[in-house]
């Protein structure tokens, strides 16, 4: 197949030897993408090492960060971290609580159905069973209302 001459043919234009731009090559940056970029860098250095904080003081001399900066930060992370720990216990004390008393509706609906089943059977009437439903619900509300309402700061 040749060239048809009735189309303008032009010619490719030479390969450029130079490099594409590329992302890492900008001029500025965000203060967000400063901390992403120099975070991933520490990671990919780090590989399963741990730093000393003189090896933490050490990097931060080197990018004009003050001790009292990295103290200030380091506290920041410890109260962060602190309230982190703090959630986590919540929640899984509000999900210990949830299933409790889920265990506990379960039990009530259980028993309290084979109690009116019997005391049904007994003489067709309810008689004595609405006692325990009546009891036995009061208990479950306060605990209804104490698993979702209840206080959180335990």
């Amino acid at each position: 197949m040749g060239i048809n001459p009735l189309v303008p043919h032009s010619p490719t234009p030479p390969l450029s030897h130079s490099p594409l731009p590329t992302p890492h090559m900008s001029n500025s940056y965000r203060s967000e993408d400063v901390q992403q970029i120099l975070q991933l860098a520490m990671t990919q250095k780090a590989e399963g090492r741990d730093f000393s904080r003189q090896e933490l003081l050490e990097m931060a001399a080197d990018l004009g960060i003050s001790q009292e900066a990295i103290a200030s930060a380091e506290k920041q992370l410890m109260q962060e971290s602190e309230k982190q720990r703090a959630t986590q216990v919540l929640s899984n004390m509000s999900n210990s609580r949830r299933r409790k008393f889920k265990t506990h509706l379960f039990l009530y609906l259980i028993i309290n159905t084979f109690l009116v089943v019997i005391d049904f059977m007994t003489d067709g009437k309810l008689n004595w069973a609405y006692w325990s439903i009546l009891g036995w619900g009061l208990g479950l509300a306060f605990d209804a209302f104490d698993t979702f309402y209840g206080s959180k700061d335990e």
